[in-house]
Order: C-alpha cells, then sequence, then structure tokens
C-alpha cells in the first residue's frame, strides 16, 4: 500500500527559493506543461529534470522547486514536494510573438558539487566523520540532515592536496569519502532539497517502506521489464584492523552446485573488502561469508511503471504481481517522473535485495 491509492487529478505547481535563505519567493510563470524529473542513485548529484519555458525564466541564482497538487474526484486535495532544483536555460528561440527554450535544472547537490574549499581540509582521527560531511556541505550553502552515531575515523584524512587514492576536490566528493567512512549512503537531497546523510542499512533485514501487490488497489502498469546481474566473485577476502592489529578472513564458493563456484567456472574471482571499523576474526569472517552470499545471489533488477507515491532513492518495496509469476523485494535505484502525464505516472527501476 502507497497510501495514493485513490484515483487524483495531477496539478503541477512551481515556486522560486532564495538559496540564501531556503524560503520560497513566489510563484514562477513560463514552464510548459511536461517534461521529465530524474532521480538516479548512480548519479553523485541524484536530481535532474528537464522542461520547456516559455518567456525568459529569470531566478537571479535563485531555485525553483516542484509540487504536486492532487485533487480526488471526492473533493480531497493533498500537497507533494517533487524536488527542488537549480535551472539552467541554454537554448531560447527569440521571435516578434515571444521566445521559448528548453531549460535544464539540477539537483541542489550540484552546489556542492559545483564547490571547491580554499585550502586544505583536515579531519583528524577520532572526529566524527558524518559531522564533518555535513559542514563540508554546509560550507557550500546546503542544510542538511544527518542521523547520529558512535562513528569515528581510525586515521586522519586531508582533502585537497594530493589525488591519491581518487580526487576529492569539490565539497560533495569530500562528503561522500567521509560518510563512506562512517559506513553511510552518499549524500542524497530530499524533495525540498535538504542534504541527507543516513547509514547503510541491511535492506534485507528490514521491514519494507511500501508493498506493491496486485489487487483492486494495483497502481502499477500491467507490463514491466525485468534484467538479472551477471556472475560476481565467488571468493571474498575481509582485511581490517583488529585494534592490535590487522585480520584477514576468508570466505569462497566451492560448491560444485553452484553456477557460480570455484568447481563451475574454474577459477577464483575474488572481491577485497577493507571495513573502516575496526573487526575481530569472528566479526571479519562473519563480514565476508555475508559479502559473499549478497555477491552470489541471482539479483534481478525490474522496471515498472507507477501512478504517483511519494517514493524516495534507496526505499526498498516488496513487489507481489501472482499473475505474471513476479515477486520479490527491491531497492529503488532511479525513478523518473513524466510531468505531463496523468497522475503524474512514474518509471521505477528497482534492483533486487539480496
Amino acid at each position: 500500500m502507497t497510501g495514493w491509492e485513490d484515483p487524483f487529478e495531477a496539478r503541477l505547481r512551481w515556486v522560486a527559493v532564495d538559496p540564501a535563505t531556503w524560503r520560497e519567493t513566489g510563484a514562477v510563470s513560463g514552464v510548459v506543461l511536461g517534461g521529465t524529473v530524474d532521480l538516479d542513485a548512480s548519479d553523485p548529484v541524484k536530481a535532474s529534470a528537464s522542461v520547456d519555458v516559455e518567456g525568459p525564466l529569470d531566478l537571479s541564482g535563485g531555485l525553483l522547486r516542484l509540487y504536486l497538487d492532487a485533487h480526488g474526484a471526492d473533493g480531497g486535495a493533498r500537497t507533494a514536494c517533487i524536488g527542488t532544483f537549480g535551472a539552467e536555460v541554454p537554448r531560447l528561440t527569440v521571435s516578434s510573438t515571444g521566445s521559448v527554450g528548453s531549460a535544464s535544472l539540477y539537483g541542489t547537490l550540484r552546489l556542492a558539487q559545483d564547490s571547491a574549499p580554499g585550502a586544505s581540509v583536515h579531519v583528524p582521527a577520532g572526529a566524527d566523520p558524518v559531522a564533518a560531511a555535513a559542514d563540508a556541505l554546509r560550507r557550500a550553502g546546503l542544510q542538511t540532515v544527518a542521523e547520529r552515531g558512535p562513528q569515528r575515523l581510525a586515521e586522519a584524512r586531508t582533502y585537497g592536496l594530493s589525488a591519491e587514492g581518487g580526487a576529492c576536490d569539490d565539497l560533495l566528493s569530500i562528503a561522500s569519502d567521509l560518510c563512506a567512512a562512517a559506513g553511510f549512503r552518499e549524500p542524497a537531497p530530499d524533495p525540498w532539497g535538504r542534504a541527507l546523510l543516513r547509514r547503510e542499512l541491511d535492506d534485507g533485514a528490514r521491514a519494507p517502506d511500501w508493498s506493491l501487490a496486485e489487487g483492486p488497489d494495483c497502481r502499477f502498469l500491467d507490463s514491466m521489464s525485468l534484467e538479472r546481474d551477471p556472475a560476481g566473485p565467488n571468493c571474498v577476502k575481509v582485511v581490517c584492523s583488529s585494534g592490535s592489529g590487522y585480520t584477514v578472513a576468508t570466505a569462497r564458493d566451492d560448491d560444485p552446485a553452484s553456477e557460480t563456484s570455484t568447481v563451475r567456472r574454474g577459477r577464483e574471482v575474488w572481491e577485497v573488502v577493507r571495513p573502516s571499523e575496526d573487526l575481530d576474526h569472528e566479526g571479519a569472517l562473519a563480514l565476508a561469508r555475508r559479502t559473499l552470499r549478497e555477491r552470489l545471489a541471482p539479483l534481478r533488477a525490474v522496471t515498472l511503471r507507477h501512478v504517483y507515491f511519494p517514493l524516495a532513492l534507496g526505499d526498498v518495496f516488496d513487489l507481489s504481481w501472482p499473475s505474471a509469476g513476479l515477486s520479490g523485494r527491491f531497492r529503488a535505484a532511479s525513478v523518473s517522473y513524466d510531468l505531463g502525464a496523468p497522475g503524474l505516472l512514474m518509471t521505477v527501476k528497482g534492483e533486487e535485495v539480496a
């Protein structure tokens, strides 16, 4: 269930946002009905959009925010925020009757991606990496919402001086690296443009955020595409600090009945995992075994279309479609909104959770 099962008429509304105060400053006109909003977990900025405009779209350095006003047949109404974006109008056609153009919109994390620290950034050992990541994002003018935890850096990190191990020259890359060190997800924007810093969860063990099931309240379309991941590693090695030194643990798939095992494939395919936290040998072995199970799982990706509901990147949903023989638990990897379609139709790609 999504809470959006009842039919509704979708009306879109754009407002301007002052990035200095994050307050809405008034309605924005000139955006033509249609276009797309795309959320993509593999994109560092996570969000983008494309719309057509009539007349000049002069935001004077401000931001755009998109709202959905949903009006039901019973007279009820509700409002949902879809996203907050910066805007560029790279192409404009001008005539005696006016002007038309296409606007490219980008998610608010672009503000941090476009910002570099004036000097090197040093985060000392023992510091909270998530707090340091939030500070980096705030220096770019972003608002942040960060989960708290006991995470601390085992070793100091300095950014902006060396490209060894991958350059982190902009504030978004710095924040992402610090989040990874803490076992957190990459920063992601919420619909109001705030940067969310959230810990990585065991999506297979936690309760799903949504349940999409065939039946009278079903709002997904009667057609989906299904993909399967290629074979991954069949051996995993974990190398980590034990507090007093280093420990190494391995896990292997040598089962002749397994399609991806060392026996069936005729070779070893290794993945090395280096967790940032200290683990004893038992903990390292458990991590190696869990990682191997995840890599060996015959994971699928499903792409479906659904009437709007507030699905966020990283949300987990259970899918049950018995008449098509399809069911499973999936994590939202991308969401695309068709701004001209009835019900603000979404195309969702979900990656199966091990």
